[in-house]
């Protein structure tokens, strides 16, 4: 979802424990390219891109990746992300 302009929501859901779950990472559209904020849970590397897709980019697009914080939750497909993307992450100091 377009939150507002050249903001878009990113929904990642998965199911656990039996009850579906929805992680929202963010994806900001600059004229330097996409800045990718949070990355989903472990695995969802791939629901992530086609989230993505569903507004028009790709992995290709992104070129920074900010992590608002280090739980699993916000950071946990980071690695399969820098692995699509060699976009440079951004973290807070203490994470």
């Amino acid at each position: 979802m377009e939150v507002t302009e050249n903001v878009y929501t990113l929904p990642v859901t998965v199911s656990i424990g039996g009850q579906d779950r929805t992680f929202t990472p963010t994806a900001v559209d600059t004229e330097q390219g996409l800045i990718l904020i949070d990355t989903a849970l472990p695995g969802q590397a791939p629901a992530l891109e086609a989230a993505l897709e569903e507004h028009g980019f790709g992995f290709e697009d992104v070129r920074f990746v900010v992590l608002t914080h280090h739980d699993g939750d916000h950071a946990g497909a980071l690695t399969a992300v820098q692995a699509e993307t060699d976009a440079p992450t951004v973290a807070h100091w203490a994470e």
